[in-house]
């Protein structure tokens, strides 16, 4: 096995395509998982696929098949919560939302700890440790 691919097994990619897992696929799982990927209905890409099926009919056989041959299936250890993967998944999908977001967070959490280190630094804490409140 190679360095990359125990690195790929070690830690798996959150923003990578993947088919779905064995008990939740139909056929190969390649349209649930792109589903997921885009972060759209399954049955929308299921209903496309149909679509390109009835009019596209060989190249729309032999793409599925090769992405469900190529395609990794999504390991059971990717999210360790919903929240993450509802996190990873608007990474995915609104990428921008996402930032401004963490930008949001980080900027209140800098508040708060501008807040407690102005506490712990003002002369009536210093005194208040010293007479043992």
């Amino acid at each position: 096995m190679t360095q990359r691919n125990q690195s790929d097994q070690q830690h798996p990619s959150r923003v990578r395509l993947y088919r779905r897992r064995r008990g939740e696929r139909k056929i190969l799982g390649v349209c649930g998982g792109l589903a997921d990927y885009l972060g759209i209905s399954s049955s929308l890409v299921r209903g496309l696929a149909l679509l390109s099926l009835i009019f596209f009919t060989v190249p729309t056989l032999v793409l599925y098949f090769l992405a469900g041959w190529l395609l990794d299936t999504q390991p059971d250890s990717l999210f360790h919560s919903e929240e993450e993967e509802e996190f990873w998944k608007d990474v995915r999908t609104k990428p921008t939302q996402t930032l401004s977001g963490l930008r949001h967070k980080f900027r209140v959490m800098e508040h708060r700890l501008r807040a407690m280190e102005a506490v712990v630094t003002s002369p009536g804490f210093k005194m208040d440790r010293e007479l043992g409140r």
